[in-house]
């Protein structure tokens, strides 16, 4: 018979000789197994099988950057690429090596795939601000123990429950820490502006009756009295009023984290949400999925650089000598990718990103006209790794309602669609403010059409993928085309791992089969494909990475003064700069293709998006009301620099004054320093003309207004709203709109077919 003791120890997932070498006899009585369990996982035991599981993963890297330069020569150029490509990928698809940025992708996505069907169950409706908040309320419920009647939410529990454990499994065994608590649900966070809200001796009378005390114990098995359970709850409120959050953004060993989500036992599932909604994260899809990426990389942080990857990364980057970079340094790119920028005072950081999030929502609704170009990017994409373009934009019709939708999120695709953050935003820049602001800005990219548009062309790009895999599985690894097998040994992938992916399932879609990555036989072998397959994915169309946005914040923390004044600065900038570095100089230097293939992959991408930027400029300048502009030389200019997706570098080059009539050192500022110069400037001069008995301008809050600037209903706004605002406020108002008007038919040559100040076309 299986002791509670003995259950304690499979429970911590040590395998049958070490469980015997530490455990040694079954004397222990079972009422003191679970403490005497815990115990054994902090010991010197543990601690020497950590030492074990780092010094494995450092051999590993070392040797692995030590074939890398023995391969291109240890130069300290290529002491620094080796360095990079531990953890993102090789610019020039040189290394082989498996990125931590892939593995944590890989694991992701394949997490994500068992979620398919909840994702679509909840899938936001009406622009995202309508959500099946009762069944997921009931599915927290039921991961807490508490039984709702609800079989949908029981069985939706059990897989995100199954799915969490596994990923805690792989997580020990990589070397993690981390026990299974029988009564453990969902993580608890604990949002620092709604605790600050609450005196400290109000958060401990409110949240006291919702603790399981049974939980709590002394280490010699003894109920914890209500001072010492007052004194627990009070360190916690005082350390996120203080610090921002519970746990430190990196603490010393990643393989013995998420304790500290394990501080509160909550008693059933209605105390529970309680909680969540009083003070902390009350939308629970949010939260798995969340868990899901947290914990997809810091598994993918310790399997290649073992259970303290900082430390590994420090030390090895001290030892390699590699030298830092101008644009890009190494360290920023690591902070970046282990989340070490996050914020310790979560209020400061939060209240940045919610207005960098603001700005997104009031001036990104015709941003998916700039999309137009990932038809152009994917499209090169596709031909550069040896798939047939044609075709996988061809799948954009099959692909587009909830059969398709569906089919790709359970085969490994995205469940972006239904995710409650502002990831497509991402394409623009990191901010993720407060919940009101995501909710607003998602439902201006839903109304846009970009976040259709986004993961549309993404699921396309995935599902060719799948079908290319499928189609060459029957092949042995020395027979697979040149290009394709180029492609995989980048990523690392070998003879032997191809020989597990042949073993994986295929699976039939109108008459055309598709390989079922998440089938494959071998949990690194499927990682390691599923990241390469969204790593390129990444790239057809186009998302930032880390090294991406290294290059913007400098791996500054969110909440300090440097990080909040980068992220403003580059707020929209992170676009382009993905374009420079992932794929133009990708094209440009991948020692995959010969010189001539550069040149003409390079001349491919330039051209086509110079001609799908040409035609997003010229919807663009239609939605404003102009007619189409001059086709010359300064248009040409134009059609390049919204191809590369800079479109404020445009306002730069062919104006005086910026997209909004900003000088452009105020628009050099970005979003934020934009908004506070309209601000000033309307003040300022508002003073001004109130004082002469003209009024004043209050129009340029207009543009601040959340889904005033979607491409659909912009116009109409504009006309309707911001011009009727202006002449019942401002007496100079139209004076100074025709003035603009016979400015721009000067510059550019360009007339309106719908005149501000007109209520409509041709009066």
């Amino acid at each position: 018979m299986v002791t509670k003791a003995e259950a304690c120890m499979v429970k911590s997932n040590f395998t049958h000789r070490e469980r015997e070498e530490m455990w040694g006899s079954n004397r222990v009585g079972d009422e003191d197994a679970y403490e005497i369990a815990r115990g054994i996982l902090d010991d010197s035991a543990q601690r020497r099988r950590q030492k074990k599981y780092a010094a494995l993963r450092n051999n590993q890297v070392r040797s692995e950057i030590r074939t890398f330069l023995d391969k291109v020569g240890d130069t300290p150029d290529n002491r620094k690429r080796a360095l990079q490509s531990i953890l993102v990928r090789d610019l020039r698809d040189e290394s082989g090596m498996v990125s931590i940025e892939a593995l944590s992708q890989g694991i992701e996505a394949t997490a994500q795939a068992r979620l398919a069907d909840i994702a679509e169950a909840i899938r936001p409706r009406r622009l995202g601000f309508a959500r099946q908040t009762r069944l997921m309320g009931d599915v927290a419920d039921e991961l807490h123990g508490t039984r709702t009647g609800n079989a949908e939410a029981r069985a939706f529990a059990q897989d995100v429950a199954k799915l969490m454990e596994d990923l805690r499994q792989r997580f020990n065994r990589a070397g993690g820490a981390v026990m299974r608590l029988g009564d453990w649900g969902l993580p608890h966070g604990h949002n620092a502006t709604k605790m600050a809200r609450v005196t400290v001796q109000d958060y401990i009378r409110d949240v006291l009756p919702l603790l399981n005390r049974n939980k709590y114990q002394t280490p010699k098995g003894r109920p914890l009295g209500d001072r010492q359970m007052a004194e627990l709850l009070e360190a916690t409120y005082r350390s996120v009023i203080t610090d921002g959050a519970t746990d430190s953004p990196f603490p010393g060993a990643v393989a013995n984290r998420h304790q500290e989500h394990r501080e509160l036992h909550f008693k059933d599932g209605p105390a529970y949400r309680h909680y969540a909604q009083a003070y902390g994260e009350d939308n629970y899809w949010k939260v798995i999925t969340d868990t899901v990426e947290r914990r997809s990389r810091e598994i993918a942080l310790v399997e290649r650089l073992g259970p303290n990857p900082e430390k590994a990364f420090q030390t090895l980057a001290e030892d390699l000598g590699a030298p830092g970079g101008l644009l890009v340094t190494t360290e920023a790119i690591y902070r970046n990718l282990a989340g070490i920028q996050r914020p310790d005072r979560v209020v400061w950081a939060d209240r940045a990103a919610t207005v960098r999030t603001m700005l997104s929502a009031a001036q990104l609704g015709s941003a998916t006209i700039s999309s137009i170009t990932d038809i152009g990017t994917a499209a090169i994409n596709a031909a550069f790794n040896g798939m047939r373009w044609t075709r996988m934009l061809s799948r954009l019709g099959s692909l587009s309602g909830e059969e398709g939708r569906v089919f790709a999120a359970r085969m490994g695709g995205s469940i972006e669609y239904a995710l409650d953050n502002v990831g497509i935003a991402q394409r623009f820049d990191d901010a993720s403010g407060g919940t009101w602001a995501q909710q607003a800005a998602n439902a201006v990219f839903r109304a846009s059409g970009l976040s259709a548009w986004t993961n549309w062309m993404r699921r396309a790009h995935f599902a060719e993928f799948s079908y290319v895999l499928a189609d060459h599985m029957v092949q042995p690894f020395d027979a697979l085309p040149a290009r394709f097998k180029g492609m995989l040994e980048s990523y690392g992938i070998t003879a032997d791992d191809w020989r597990l992916v042949r073993q994986a399932a295929a699976v039939d879609r109108n008459g055309e089969k598709f390989l079922q990555i998440t089938t494959i036989p071998d949990e690194v072998v499927l990682t390691k494909v599923m990241g390469m397959v969204h790593q390129e994915m990444n790239l057809a169309v186009l998302m930032p990475d880390a090294r991406t946005r290294a290059a913007l914040n400098r791996g500054m923390s969110q909440d300090s003064l440097g990080g909040i004044a980068a992220r403003a600065f580059t707020q929209y900038k992170q676009f382009p700069v993905a374009m420079l570095f992932n794929n133009l100089y990708r094209y440009m230097a991948s020692k995959r293709i010969d010189m001539a293939s550069r040149l003409g992959y390079t001349t491919s991408l330039m051209a086509a998006t110079w001609l799908l930027g040409g035609l997003a400029a010229q919807l663009k300048e239609i939605d404003k009301g102009r007619k189409p502009r001059p086709m010359d030389g300064k248009f040409a200019l134009a059609a390049f620099v919204q191809g590369g997706g800079a479109g404020i570098l445009g306002d730069f080059i062919f104006s005086n004054e910026s997209r909004y009539g900003q000088p452009w050192y105020a628009t050099a500022l970005g979003p934020t320093g934009g908004a506070a110069y309209d601000i000033g400037s309307m003040v300022v001069k508002g003073a001004e003309t109130l004082s002469e008995g003209k009024g004043a301008d209050v129009t340029a809050l207009a543009r601040y207004i959340p889904g005033q600037s979607l491409w659909p209903t912009r116009l109409v706004f504009e006309r309707y709203f911001t011009d009727t605002l202006g002449k019942l406020a401002y007496r100079d108002y139209e004076r100074n709109k025709q003035a603009a008007v016979r400015r721009r038919k000067t510059q550019h040559g360009q007339e309106y077919y719908w005149q501000p100040g007109d209520l409509a076309p041709g009066e």
